[in-house]
């Protein structure tokens, strides 16, 4: 079987599904999962970076001169402010709320700044807005993971291999650690002695299935990938 029956994409070169009812719903479990880390925001940063900055040059296209200053002056603003925001908070992660507590004047100064910049930026009419927001969407998305308290700093980015997966080309590129398992007990069971197989492979998705929602339960993880916890839950429940 090398295509799955709800016409989701099984790539003809992965080994087929085990026939053993048991194994099927344990890969159909897994196979879901790894989609959901496929196409969650956490694991696109490099296509969701793309895209915003395709759109603000598509924006960028359709401004005067005069508008595409007053836009990049704002997005500059928005910008420094946001920086400051982002250092002062760095001191507060690295030495604690007492030692950052100093400049939280400059951090609600900055953040006026930032306000004014995105009011103004609604004046310039919707090309110049939109142009605003994208670049503003492109910074937050680099900040993402910039250094060690980026929001998922070491996440494994799967953009390209989202962009081989919808074009059905061939996979190259590193798989969810899901699809690694999955296709580790579509092995076994091609290779046969599935039962002892079966039963380790079992109990080593078990535990990676506890970690793993150990893992995801932390706040700078889990943004956009939450519900992968709720399906991991019901897949550990299904195999006891």
């Amino acid at each position: 079987m090398n295509v799955v029956g709800s016409g989701s994409y099984w790539p003809k070169e992965w080994p087929d599904w085990p026939e053993d009812p048991k194994a099927r719903k344990v890969v159909g479990r897994l196979y879901g999962i790894g989609l959901l880390i496929l196409n969650a925001p956490a694991s696109c940063r490099k296509l969701r970076l793309e895209q915003a900055e395709e759109r603000s040059q598509d924006y960028l296209s359709q401004m005067t001169e005069k508008e595409r200053e007053q836009a990049d002056y704002l997005v500059r603003l928005w910008e420094r402010n946001a920086l400051i925001q982002q250092n002062i908070r760095y001191e507060e992660n690295k030495n604690g709320i007492d030692a950052a507590s100093r400049l939280y004047p400059e951090w609600y100064s900055a953040g006026d700044q930032m306000s004014r910049a995105e009011e103004d930026a609604s004046q310039l009419g919707l090309a110049g807005y939109e142009y605003f927001q994208s670049r503003v969407e492109c910074f937050r998305i680099v900040q993402e993971e910039k250094d060690e308290v980026g929001q998922y700093h070491n996440y494994p980015d799967y953009s390209d291999l989202r962009k081989q997966w919808y074009a059905r080309e061939l996979i190259t590129e590193p798989l969810p650690w899901p699809w690694d398992e999955m296709l580790n007990l579509c092995k076994r069971f091609e290779a046969g002695s599935h039962r002892t197989k079966k039963w380790l492979t079992d109990r080593k998705l078990t535990i990676i299935g506890i970690i793993l929602a150990i893992v995801l339960g932390m706040d700078k993880i889990v943004r956009g990938v939450g519900v992968i916890v709720e399906a991991v839950t019901a897949f550990i429940l299904d195999i006891f």
